[in-house]
């Protein structure tokens, strides 16, 4: 469990770890379609973050390590 912005900063820590270029993005992803169907609407809930590596020749590209799926919450369990 956790939130994208430290999956994406584990992910770029540890691309640069092994000598690859990278780099933490954000924006948004996902999105409702509006209901006349020309375009998508973006609420605070689609805000994203994700990493990039950058692969010689071809450029930057997505390294998303956020699991998929709901976030879950995680129980409290006694000592």
């Amino acid at each position: 469990t956790g939130h994208c912005e430290s999956f994406a900063t584990a992910m770029a820590l540890l691309a640069r770890g092994v000598g690859v270029p990278s780099r933490v993005a954000t924006g948004f992803a996902g999105g409702e379609p509006l209901p006349l169907g020309d375009g998508l609407l973006f609420r605070a809930a689609h805000a994203h973050a994700w990493a990039e590596v950058l692969i010689p020749g071809e450029g930057w590209r997505i390294a998303d390590a956020t699991p998929l799926g709901p976030p879950t919450a995680v129980a409290a369990r006694p000592f």
